[in-house]
């Protein structure tokens, strides 16, 4: 699955009340909230901090619990995303098996640390802390890729 902003009249932003519009048929949900924020995040690939009060007002709860989940969940940005991600295991299992280093490697590899992004936008690095492939660490994620037994030279960013 590619990542995608899209592009709602002259902006990226939906206007309030077409957001308002999509965002009801999550309200009587049952965890209604979660559900449309992973619907804006795959609709746009990231939750505008312009939307919350919206979002907000569409629950009937607070702007705070709206940021409070929003920050709760690390998949969730309130900016767009960088064109690639990076995840790599920082587990303990992934440790033993050369994660450290695999970071440091990567790091250099594309000129940011973890937690950062390129200047140019194309690389983020994140920390994550199980990608479930213990046995076969170090392990990444490069966008919706897994890679076990990853290498810096394992980790190629697709250009689709």
């Amino acid at each position: 699955m590619s990542k995608k902003v899209r592009q709602t009249n002259t902006g990226s932003s939906p206007i309030p009340s077409e957001l308002h519009s999509n965002l009801r048929g999550f309200v009587d949900r049952v965890g209604g909230l979660m559900h449309a924020l992973n619907w804006l995040k795959g609709e746009y690939g990231y939750i505008d901090s312009s939307w919350i009060p919206t979002i907000a007002e569409t629950f009937n709860i607070s702007q705070a619990e709206v940021r409070g989940v929003i920050s709760f969940y690390h998949d969730f940005k309130l900016e767009p995303p960088a064109t690639h991600t990076i995840k790599i295991c920082q587990a303990e299992a992934c440790q033993s098996l050369g994660a450290r280093k695999l970071t440091k490697d990567i790091e250099a590899k594309f000129g940011t640390n973890l937690g950062s992004r390129t200047s140019n936008n194309q690389v983020e690095l994140e920390a994550i802390y199980c990608l479930g492939l213990c046995a076969v660490g170090p392990s990444v994620q490069v966008d919706d890729r897994l890679i076990a037994r990853a290498t810096p030279d394992s980790i190629s960013l697709s250009t689709e």
